[in-house]
């Protein structure tokens, strides 16, 4: 009874985790083909490009805590003594640093000349840092329970699509949108933490010092291998905000917005799995190390036709979200789309293994070493090739972080992975990439395409002992 109730822990976790990436991306896609028409690949880069150097400042008022907390809120959810300390020291620790970065911002955009082409813009983003600072999913991941997480986002983008389309409706109006960003993200914030203080009696209280200073020290590398994520992944509309134009901004920053919107939906999947596996070492490796291909193997089902679906159909979606303007943005989309294939394999070596395994240098050590990897290749390849030279930037540092991480997994020397699933992972891509190349040969309306492919799919997991369609589950 026990381990069934583990079973629909997980799957009401990551069903809520995925619809939160759905509504938190997918959804605001809907509404890009306005966005974009309305304001032009000019205006919308100029945003993109305010969004990305303000998400660097916000970054660094997470302080790591997104990957932190929730292993510790999960090891200590039925002390509520030590949960109230905790939570009292993380964010009063948030709300110094969101403080000190957002008068650090204003002074940066006082002084960069780049900035001060937009700047009312660029002040205006300073709100997206205060609302990333006051964030609190981190503690919903680690009670387990993110259908709060769900609900939260859903009221914050219906309420944000409502101001969108009652306020956007001429190219100048891009400068409304941080202010319709803060409105709706600050009713979410409110409910998670009206609900917390609620539901689990939550009493802050002053924090000492020393309680501070350890969580600071504690959390450093994953502070560290924050930023070196939150760098490398979005380090390229910087790059192209400061070597190309705001045109080109929008060509990439639209097809990486598409990319990243599906790579957050699975995602997830290492996200429910990571508090799990942690609660799950503490007292058996062999149901861990269960979990961990089970993990595994979820998001390589998802990332295998996430990537030849987007490969295979990148002109279609391009025109359906951006239109015809931004045709540019097709081969973009197809490079970026190795992603699904290259970030599944690094969430599952890092969020299911070495971060439960408490391996957090390592993890760093692997996201700062990407860093240098995408810096190096961003000043090589953007100037000759601009959206398409940061979209192989991308690729080439997330293939780096991946070899890291498996090369750190390979020291740690546990069988927590098996090399027979992989070939029947990549049998499964091998069989369904050649149907979709066979049936785009033949002339396939795109309907009954996708309609062969999932039957065919569907077939195939089965076949090659995936999972258990009769038993609902994935095999271990």
């Amino acid at each position: 009874m026990k381990k069934k109730s583990s079973k629909n822990s997980l799957l009401v976790n990551f069903s809520s985790l995925s619809f939160v990436q759905i509504v938190n991306y997918l959804f605001p896609l809907l509404l890009i083909p306005y966005i974009v028409r309305i304001i032009g690949p000019a205006k919308y880069g100029a945003f993109a490009f305010a969004t990305a150097v303000a998400g660097y400042f916000a970054m660094l008022a997470d302080w790591g805590i997104s990957l932190y907390a929730p292993r510790e809120i999960a090891i200590h959810r039925e002390e509520p003594q030590e949960l109230s300390h905790l939570l009292s020291s993380i964010i009063y620790l948030r709300a110094l640093s969101v403080l000190f970065l957002s008068l650090a911002f204003i002074a940066a955009v006082m002084l960069v000349g780049k900035f001060r082409q937009e700047k009312t813009l660029f002040l205006l983003s300073t709100l997206y840092i205060l609302m990333a600072g006051f964030g609190i999913n981190w503690f919903f991941q680690g009670v387990e329970r993110m259908t709060h997480i769900a609900f939260s986002q859903l009221m914050t983008k219906i309420l944000w699509a409502a101001l969108i389309l009652s306020f956007i409706r001429k190219e100048q109006d891009y400068l409304i949108l941080p202010l319709i960003y803060f409105i709706s993200d600050l009713v979410g914030k409110i409910y998670l933490f009206s609900l917390m203080f609620k539901k689990w009696r939550i009493s802050l209280s002053l924090p000492s010092f020393h309680r501070m200073k350890e969580i600071v020290k504690a959390s450093f590398p994953l502070f560290v291998s924050n930023i070196s994520i939150k760098i490398y992944t979005g380090i390229n509309t910087v790059f192209l905000g400061f070597l190309t134009n705001s045109e080109v901004v929008g060509y990439y920053s639209l097809a990486e917005k598409i990319i990243k919107a599906l790579l957050g939906v699975q995602s997830q999947i290492s996200v429910v799995f990571y508090p799990h596996i942690s609660s799950r070492i503490k007292t058996s490796l062999e149901k861990a190390a269960r979990s961990v291909k089970q993990g595994a193997t979820a998001v390589m089902l998802m990332a295998i036709p996430l990537f030849l679906l987007s490969f295979t159909f990148a002109k279609e979606i391009i025109l359906l979200v951006g239109g015809e303007k931004f045709l540019p943005s097709i081969t973009t989309f197809r490079v970026l789309s190795f992603l699904f294939i290259i970030v599944g394999l690094s969430n599952v070596l890092g969020l299911q293994i070495l971060l439960p395994m408490g391996r957090r240098r390592e993890f760093m050590n692997a996201t700062l070493w990407s860093i240098l990897v995408i810096v190096l290749l961003d000043i090589l390849l953007i100037p000759p090739m601009k959206q398409y030279g940061a979209a192989l930037s991308f690729v080439f540092s997330e293939v780096a972080v991946m070899l890291i991480m498996f090369y750190h997994y390979i020291k740690m020397g546990i069988g927590f992975l098996e090399w027979k699933r992989l070939v029947k992972l990549l049998t499964l891509a091998l069989i369904m990439g050649l149907a979709l190349m066979a049936m785009e040969a033949m002339g396939f309306q795109l309907l009954v395409e996708l309609a062969v492919f999932l039957v065919l799919y569907v077939i195939l997991i089965e076949v090659l002992g995936l999972i258990s369609i009769k038993k609902k589950t994935i095999m271990a």
